[in-house]
């Protein structure tokens, strides 16, 4: 796992919407790269949770954070990619616990999601989702619960986002967190191609999201 530290500037607040420059990209659709562009190797970072799909030779989907013990934060195009017929697919997964996603952690199943309502996939407005484990994630040392920060962060604050990918090619959902407590502040969501400079990278803010996020993980869910 790698981690980039940088200065938050902007993030897509709440419902608004900004017009995509460039291509619109993610872990599914596009090639996963080595590595986060100006990242360097990060020690574990337990809140991380890595979205994949595969058995035998998997791949990696997207980033996520784990909020509680059932419930694990991300960009809501990164649950859409696999919503067939209203279902979400069996073969996305979750791996915890490891700075490898393709090797080591524990492996978890979901039994649901739940999309924002207002999510627009055209627009990329709302970008953001949380999806339901199959059962209750075991906690330890290399495994816990990232604290979600509420509050309306301004401009220039040093934050930091950790990843298996370059953003927005296999680190979309990941959590933007504060350098001074390790709160999660915002989700990523979309950016240009990483060669076209003078592109901010766009995420969700979690604290346009505060309702919604503490109603959907009071829901009662059923495990299928």
């Amino acid at each position: 796992m790698f981690q980039a530290g940088c200065w938050f500037i902007s993030l897509l607040v709440g419902s608004i919407g900004l017009p995509l420059s460039g291509g619109y990209t993610s872990g599914y659709f596009g090639d996963i790269k080595a590595r986060v562009i100006n990242g360097y190797e990060a020690n574990l970072v337990p809140h991380m949770v890595a979205l994949t799909v595969g058995e035998d030779s998997k791949i990696l989907v997207c980033g996520a954070s784990l909020i509680t013990k059932r419930h694990v934060l991300t960009a809501a195009h990164c649950i859409d990619a696999f919503i067939d017929k209203g279902k979400l697919s069996r073969s996305l997964k979750g791996i915890v616990g490891t700075n490898d996603w393709n090797k080591g952690g524990t492996h978890y199943t979901f039994s649901g999601n739940i999309t924002h309502p207002e999510w627009d996939a055209k627009n990329v407005n709302n970008d953001i989702g949380i999806l339901i484990t199959s059962q209750p994630v075991t906690l330890n040392k290399y495994v816990q619960i990232i604290t979600l920060n509420f509050q309306f962060i301004g401009g220039n604050v040093a934050a930091i986002i950790n990843g298996w990918g370059q953003f927005e090619k296999g680190d979309s959902g990941s959590p933007l967190i504060l350098r001074d407590n390790r709160q999660q502040i915002g989700v990523v969501s979309w950016g240009v191609n990483p060669s076209a400079s003078g592109y901010p990278d766009v995420y969700g803010r979690i604290s346009a999201y505060k309702s919604w996020i503490k109603q959907s993980v009071r829901l009662r869910i059923r495990v299928n």
